[in-house]
């Protein structure tokens, strides 16, 4: 009960900084940059994936069998932002994700080290990546289904610079209040 608490309570902050960062932050201003979805989604889910570079799992399995994981969570997390406009449903994905494993798996060279329900016992990256991009394209499409969430051409669409508010109509009250 105490792992459940722990876990509930706290990894939401976790997940949600992150997201803020990645999806909230900097995806926003390579889009600013590029003014295209596509580059910003690959750029924040490279750098994602490169912050998990330091976990456990990545020493025990090395760099290139691990790293496709946590560039395609990433890129799953940057799909989700864009359709959903909003990164509420990225941060509750990630969230759940974390939940998940500090609550019921765990491995001997995992970053959340808990009494997980169940150890695995040895790990395939692998086959593991061919799972998660199964279930990261099915939760894709469920969520794009039960949100109605727009076209698959919205990844691909081109984004205009945000209008500019013209604010000379308030320089008159500014300088009256001088």
């Amino acid at each position: 009960l105490p792992l459940i608490l722990i876990c509930l309570a706290l990894i939401p902050f976790q997940a949600a900084f992150e997201e803020i960062l990645f999806r909230g932050y900097l995806m926003q201003g390579f889009t600013v940059l590029s003014r295209n979805r596509w580059l910003p989604i690959l750029m924040t889910s490279i750098l994602f994936g490169l912050m998990h570079s330091f976990n456990p799992e990545v020493s025990e399995f090395g760099f290139m069998m691990m790293m496709p994981q946590y560039i395609f969570f990433g890129l799953i997390f940057a799909v989700v932002t864009v359709f959903d406009d909003g990164i509420e449903a990225a941060i509750g994905a990630h969230a759940a994700n974390n939940i998940f494993l500090c609550i019921m798996v765990t491995h001997k060279s995992s970053a959340l080290q808990t009494d997980a329900v169940f150890e695995q016992l040895k790990l395939y990256p692998m086959i593991e990546l061919a799972g998660l991009i199964i279930t990261g394209l099915i939760f894709i499409i469920i969520m794009k289904k039960i949100l109605k969430w727009g076209s698959w051409s919205l990844l691909t669409a081109r984004v205009e610079p945000p209008a500019v508010i013209d604010q000379t109509p308030y320089t008159d009250v500014l300088s009256s209040v001088r």
